[in-house]
């Protein structure tokens, strides 16, 4: 089991070989991935708040690090089931929802329904503070992140992401993170 619902590195040749039966229960981790989301959007806008005393042994006093969730913009990319958990609860922190799915059309109702306005995905990037990356790994998805994407994100973002890495290209996300 992991925490994501993805079955992209799944030997399914062997498995059928053994007469395993490989089920993909995407839905079965979404309220933890749901919780993770929202703890390492409010550390990494806080600075890690805590983090780094706590690692070197002492208590961290005092606040008032970082940025607030209130009237962040946070980009959703892929509109999983822990996304729809997770949006209520960013809408009543006062976190201003963008969002981008390849796999949900632009007249979905749903994209209301969780109050997330859709943006092209470069769009979602430049504009949004914080990015949550749930998007499911399909072989189409493989370098979607790449460096002409991540060289346009806002400045200061910071991602929280669950999703398979081949969905970034590998070498522009290390240009990005320096």
């Amino acid at each position: 089991a992991r925490l994501g619902g993805g079955t992209e590195s799944t030997d399914y040749e062997a498995c059928n070989r053994r007469r395993v039966r490989v089920v993909n229960a995407a839905g079965a981790v979404a309220r933890s991935q749901a919780e993770y989301f929202l703890t390492g959007l409010l550390l990494l806008l806080r600075d890690g708040m805590g983090v780094r005393s706590l690692q070197a042994g002492a208590l961290a006093v005092g606040g008032g690090r970082g940025r607030e969730l209130d009237g962040a913009a946070v980009g959703l990319l892929g509109i999983t089931a822990s996304i729809h958990l997770l949006a209520p609860l960013l809408d009543r922190l006062g976190v201003q929802l963008l969002g981008y799915d390849p796999t949900l059309h632009a007249t979905s109702e749903l994209w209301a329904r969780l109050g997330v306005r859709r943006l092209p995905l470069a769009d979602m990037l430049a504009s949004a503070d914080a990015v949550i990356c749930s998007i499911p790994y399909a072989s189409r998805y493989r370098g979607l992140l790449s460096e002409r994407r991540l060289s346009g994100c806002k400045s200061g973002q910071v991602w929280v992401a669950t999703t398979a890495s081949a969905v970034f290209e590998a070498l522009a996300l290390a240009d990005a993170l320096r």
